[in-house]
């Protein structure tokens, strides 16, 4: 079967819809906002909690930032 189940995930951008359901699940769905700056704020500590702090069982119950330096990985410059 072509294209490969992983390659069309990618190519139909089911993984930044995932993640963006999560998003909307943990924070748009239970906040209020009341401007454009607090929602962004929010937002900017859940991504956090969620790269920085949550222990995924998957990576050996390490956060998804602690895995990918672990794999020796480095944060590019913007």
């Amino acid at each position: 079967m072509w294209p490969p189940r992983r390659i069309t995930a990618i190519l139909t951008g089911l993984p930044a819809q995932s993640y963006h359901h999560i998003v909307k699940k943990a924070v748009c769905n239970v906040y209020e906002f009341f401007d454009l700056h607090q929602a962004s704020e929010i937002i900017r500590q859940f991504v956090y909690f969620y790269n920085g702090e949550r222990l995924h069982s998957g990576i050996g119950y390490l956060s998804p930032n602690q895995y990918f330096f672990k794999l020796g990985m480095k944060i590019p410059p913007h």
